[in-house]
């Protein structure tokens, strides 16, 4: 997907100076490590050039990503001419525009444009948090494990033992003497076989059952609508 970041340059240079400030750059690149092609005016030399290709960025992109300061409103900001840029391009935004609040900023001088959508408010990461809200998949978290042939193994003769024992006790009582070794075996046996089979069939069905993955944890993101 071809993402474009929109951002006050005051704006980013406090809060990457910040410890874990909320940098589009550092988002940009999360972004870029998940496969999609990111752009930021930061890549475009200044110039004659420049309000041109822009638009053309702006026109080529198919998600405008608008990160709000009191930079980005402030009257005369080129990040108003962006989001310009994208409001002629769709004048309903929905699905292509997503307002993110970077630093603290007055929402009543947000342009209506972006008001009218759901303004992402991060709580926990910033980072991890924005790439998210682009980009929803997660990275799957290790399968849980599932029971081997060797564990199914290990049950089955402790289940052998613990059934042979209870049936040659049972036997001796009723009977009031020692049963004959040969018996014994038998049972042993037999207990084995029925032990290993039921064993093997809890194992076999474990591993039918669809592996079960862990969403990654983060912060709730807050959607606020104005």
């Amino acid at each position: 997907m071809r993402i474009f970041l929109s951002y006050a340059h005051d704006a980013e240079r406090l809060e990457s100076q910040r410890k874990r400030g909320h940098s589009v750059r550092a988002v940009a690149v999360e972004l870029r490590i998940r496969g999609h092609e990111v752009f930021v005016d930061d890549d475009l030399p200044k110039g004659d050039e420049f309000r041109r290709t822009l638009q053309e960025k702006v026109d080529g992109c198919d998600l405008f990503v608008a990160f709000l300061s009191p930079g980005y409103v402030e009257r005369g900001s080129y990040c108003l001419t962006e989001l310009g840029y994208a409001e002629k391009r769709w004048p309903n935004p929905a699905g292509h525009v997503l307002p993110i609040i970077q630093r603290r900023v007055d929402l009543t001088l947000v342009p209506n444009f972006a008001k009218a959508l759901s303004i992402v408010e991060t709580k926990g990461d910033f980072t991890t948090e924005v790439a998210d809200v682009i980009d929803p998949r997660r990275r799957p978290a290790p399968a849980t494990r599932r029971p081997c042939l060797l564990q199914a193994l290990c049950w089955a003769v402790g289940a052998a033992i613990i059934l042979w024992m209870a049936l040659i006790a049972y036997y001796e009582a009723d009977g009031g003497s020692e049963l004959p070794s040969v018996t014994k075996l038998g049972f042993a046996g037999l207990c084995f076989v029925f032990a290993a089979l039921g064993s093997l069939g809890w194992c076999g069905l474990a591993r039918l059952r669809p592996r079960r993955t862990q969403a990654a944890s983060r912060a709730p993101t807050a959607r606020r609508r104005f």
